[in-house]
């Protein structure tokens, strides 16, 4: 048996060099190296190898679940469009529950969420049938708070779904867009609590920014070099038709998808003893429904799940932890969920024998500003760790959020850093006898550049990804499995190589297939 270390490079991909890929224009000897020197193969990490559909590019969150489970795992966004398509949609106890709410109260309806069809953590098509069904069920009004993306699609894209959502309202007969706040406020996911309320405030009493219509929300956004993730949540007021905030006794149904990104926003509207800031308007018997499964309200009393998650059993963390060894989970703030509840199935707490590190990423508004991020803090726990644990999994976020922000140069630093980072933990674990496997779970920094406008893009991509094994152990030093024909080599492989070189059995829920040849 050999220990093991996983390093996840999120959001690096493969790509052919170009002008828009910040990891080909890097000087990243190191990786290089090892790419000629050591066995490599490269892994689908999006669309059907991830259990997404066609032409979806991948993301943080499937890829983890992937890796960590050693088999395809279905997602929401597929499951919820079969569901609306097939007619049970219509028939969701928890939606149906919704708009009794508000016909008994005689209160109002409001739908959240992100408004794109990015497929990450929602899609526009989704909101269609929740306004549709709200028709059905002759709910009276329906609102909807509309969160721009600008970071899984392209950056100035709101105006474009804006005017698709209008002519689906008329279409319908239902719907009024009554506020709009970009993702960077109303999806925080590490506490930043100051961005949150803004759009709390918005959204239960109308306290900020106030437009004549949606339109001019977003452009004059625009003309203050604010793109869609940056805009400031705003309400829509005008003399004949004045804001409605959230009241008493209203529906929310928050549409997003995806767990992480809606757990603050949910929190600040639910919980009875929230923290996070000075509410100035408390809500009272609020019907709130999630698309997003939330373990903290599993119960379903403040928050009722409107999808149930689908289990998954034996993950890697689990065998290891069966088999009575220690392993070590670590990352900072921006995917520390994504090594722990993720990688092990969507379950929130350690298995026996698991223990986990989180590093505090950088306070900066985005992470162009900081490229490094805390990738040195990270680095140095795990050369630290490296030879004390059976099994360590970490990931460093570099390529991946600095990528998001468009800005190239400070990919390139970002690439480079973790260069030089990959080869002192190159090192040790060869001074430590211990197995390195080098991958990513998506692609990102290889495509800053939209290659048909020029325009920066900010959005995951559907390349292929690395996966590298370094030993000085000569039987894993043979070939790894390559592509051939219809074969496909994907995420769900790698957690069978893990078990292969720990010598430990392959559960039988685990579909992937060793890479080692």
């Amino acid at each position: 048996m050999k220990k093991v270390v996983l390093v996840i490079l999120d959001g690096w991909g493969l790509a052919p060099a170009w002008g828009g890929n910040a990891i080909e224009m890097s000087e990243t000897p190191l990786l290089d190296e090892i790419w000629r020197k050591y066995p490599h193969t490269a892994l689908k990490a999006a669309e059907e190898s991830v259990g997404l559909p066609r032409h979806e590019n991948g993301n943080s969150e499937v890829g983890h679940l992937n890796i960590g489970s050693g088999q395809i795992v279905f997602q929401n966004l597929p499951g919820i469009t079969t569901a609306i398509n097939d007619g049970s949609f219509f028939s969701n106890e928890v939606l149906l529950g919704a708009f009794t709410q508000v016909k008994q109260n005689q209160s109002n309806l409001h739908l959240i969420g992100l408004v794109s069809d990015g497929g990450i953590h929602s899609h526009i098509d989704h909101l269609y049938a929740l306004l549709e069904m709200a028709k059905k069920q002759q709910v009276q009004n329906a609102y909807i708070h509309m969160i721009t993306d600008g970071r899984d699609t392209d950056p100035m894209k709101a105006l474009s779904y804006l005017s698709e959502l209008e002519d689906k309202i008329k279409e319908i007969g239902i719907g009024k867009v009554e506020s709009v706040s970009g993702r960077y406020w109303a999806m925080d996911r590490d506490k930043h609590w100051d961005r949150i309320q803004k759009s709390y405030d918005i959204l239960t009493q109308g306290i900020g920014p106030q437009s004549l219509s949606v339109q001019k929300a977003i452009s004059e956004n625009y003309r203050q070099n604010k793109t869609d993730e940056f805009i400031l949540p705003t309400a829509i007021n005008k003399p004949e038709s004045p804001f409605v905030p959230i009241a008493d006794n209203d529906s929310i149904i928050f549409f997003n998808f995806r767990a992480e990104r809606t757990r603050e926003l949910t929190e600040s509207l639910v919980t009875h003893n929230f923290k996070g800031f000075d509410r100035k308007k408390k809500l009272q018997n609020i019907y709130f429904a999630s698309f997003a499964y939330l373990d903290e309200y599993a119960d379903g009393n403040l928050v009722k799940p409107v999808f149930h998650r689908h289990d998954i059993n034996n993950p890697l963390a689990k065998v290891i932890s069966d088999a009575g060894l220690k392993q070590l989970h670590i990352a900072e703030t921006e995917k520390y969920a994504h090594v722990t509840f993720f990688f092990n199935g969507s379950r929130e707490a350690p298995f026996p024998g698991e223990d986990r590190i989180l590093v505090h990423s950088p306070k900066v508004a985005t992470f162009d500003l900081k490229p490094e991020m805390a990738a040195d803090d990270v680095a140095d726990k795990v050369m630290g760790a490296i030879g004390k644990y059976d099994f360590i999994v970490c990931n460093f976020a570099n390529a991946d959020m600095v990528g998001h922000t468009g800005n190239i140069k400070a990919a390139i630093r970002a690439c480079e850093k973790l260069d030089e980072l990959i080869g002192k933990i190159v090192s040790r674990s060869i001074d430590k006898d211990v197995v390195l496997l080098i991958t990513a779970d998506h692609g990102n920094a290889e495509q800053m550049l939209n290659p048909n406008t020029g325009e920066n893009y900010t959005e995951h991509t559907a390349s292929p990804v690395p996966f590298m094994m370094i030993s000085k152990d000569p039987n894993f030093q043979r070939p790894l499995r390559q592509a051939v024909g219809d074969q496909t080599l994907k995420l769900s492989d790698i957690a069978p190589t893990v078990l292969q070189i720990m010598d430990l059995q392959k559960p039988m829920e685990m579909t992937g297939e060793s890479l080692i040849s």
